[in-house]
């Protein structure tokens, strides 16, 4: 199953560096949780 991370709206229209940021951090986010939840199945 393919999930999408977050996906960004247009808070950050002038830095695209804060939007950068908030999708990795969501990126590893989901990462976390799926090998959290998901390894011992």
């Amino acid at each position: 199953m393919l999930t999408v991370a977050y996906q960004p709206n247009h808070r950050y229209r002038k830095d695209w560096r804060l939007l950068m940021k908030e999708s990795v951090d969501s990126w590893f986010a989901t990462i976390n949780y799926f090998d959290t939840h998901l390894k011992n199945l």
